[in-house]
């Protein structure tokens, strides 16, 4: 009998407490930093749904985006609160975009504590161009537009190699940590921007505006110190493990060839060696590449072209003095610019290949 009891008043008193419907929630998907005037401004894009199919129908934006001010991030954020009729939810934010003016001690501070977010968005910093305007950008490009830089991000990775994946907890980590100094993406806008904070303006697509990824913007402690051009970014990622496949030119006679390097390692003994297999995607000239004596020569100047991004890497860590490089007792290399690195790019898929084959 006593158990039976038991029973009911666990049944009782069991539920969730602290159910709220999701349309209570103003659920976040990016945000970004401004800091001018010894001000932040903060600005959240938040993913609308309500009536999203109707949204969709009229081809109006199924983002929308608040901003608030003050002279703390935390206070900027009580900004926004007062203006918004739903809880704010930070729990699927995807990714924080920085103004290369904010002080990053103060993010650090502050919007990583939120016990809400996972830390597993991606950072990225805005040049240029305020992270308002940014997010702005983003919202016609798609139904969730912060999704859209992160895959951007991703894709670019693979391909053009000097834009990194950076997410928050190895962010926070590398800031903090005193072997290594932070690096990041940076992201900038290409057109007009329109200066109307009217979400209504998000809806109009103007194809000569749109966002680019840029260089790697380079860290010392929680200060920006400067930014990577494109081929020292490339030997950044190289070095760093970053990047799996890269596209290079390279000059031969009086033309240049195409080479993609694919599934690059950088392994550390008593030497950096970088191993890579690589192919030939363009020649703008009449070459023979069925004669192996010129694809030895072409194998030889991609060689000589990889060696050349991670000298240019290894210099700007120098000019920094930035320790962006994860390799330990990186400065024995950096005294000797000629550090030895053997690398491996086998050129497959060849003319003389196909023929092989169909032979």
């Amino acid at each position: 009998m006593k158990i039976k009891i038991l029973f009911l008043i666990c049944l009782l008193f069991t539920g969730c407490y602290n159910y709220s419907e999701l349309s209570d929630f103003a659920i976040i998907t990016g945000a970004g930093i401004d800091y001018k005037d010894k001000m932040y401004e903060l600005s959240l894009m938040v993913a609308n749904t309500k009536n999203s199919s109707s949204s969709e129908k009229e081809g109006n934006s199924k983002t929308s985006i608040i901003s608030g001010k003050g002279k703390t991030i935390t206070e900027a954020l009580l900004d926004i609160e007062s203006k918004s009729s739903k809880e704010i939810y930070l729990g699927h934010i995807g990714v924080l975009i920085i103004n290369e003016n904010v002080p990053i001690y103060n993010v650090m501070d502050t919007f990583f504590r939120n016990p809400e977010s996972l830390k597993k968005y991606y950072i990225i910093l805005s040049k240029d161009a305020t992270s308002k305007d940014v997010l702005k950008t983003l919202s016609p490009l798609d139904n969730f537009p912060s999704q859209n830089i992160i895959t951007n991000i991703k894709n670019s990775n693979k391909t053009i190699g000097y834009v990194p994946e950076v997410i928050a907890s190895e962010f926070l980590y590398n800031v903090i940590n005193n072997d290594v100094d932070a690096i990041l993406p940076s992201i900038t806008i290409e057109g007009k921007v329109s200066n109307s904070d009217n979400i209504k303006d998000l809806d109009k697509s103007s194809s000569d505006t749109y966002l680019k990824l840029s260089n790697i913007a380079i860290f010392k402690n929680y200060k920006l110190v400067g930014y990577a051009t494109k081929s020292e970014s490339k030997g950044i990622n190289i070095l760093n493990n970053n990047i799996n496949n890269l596209v290079i030119k390279i000059k031969y006679k009086d033309c240049y060839v195409v080479t993609k390097l694919d599934n690059i390692k950088t392994k550390v003994t008593n030497k950096i060696k970088i191993s890579s297999i690589g192919s030939i995607n363009e020649t703008n000239c009449k070459i023979d590449l069925t004669d192996e004596k010129v694809i030895k020569n072409i194998n030889k100047k991609a060689n000589k072209e990889v060696h050349k991004l991670v000298n240019k890497a290894i210099k700007k860590s120098n000019e920094t003095n930035s320790k962006f490089i994860k390799i330990k007792n990186i400065n024995d290399y950096k005294i000797y610019v000629d550090i030895n690195i053997n690398t491996k790019g086998s050129l497959q898929n060849t003319i003389k290949e196909i023929i092989n084959e169909k032979n």
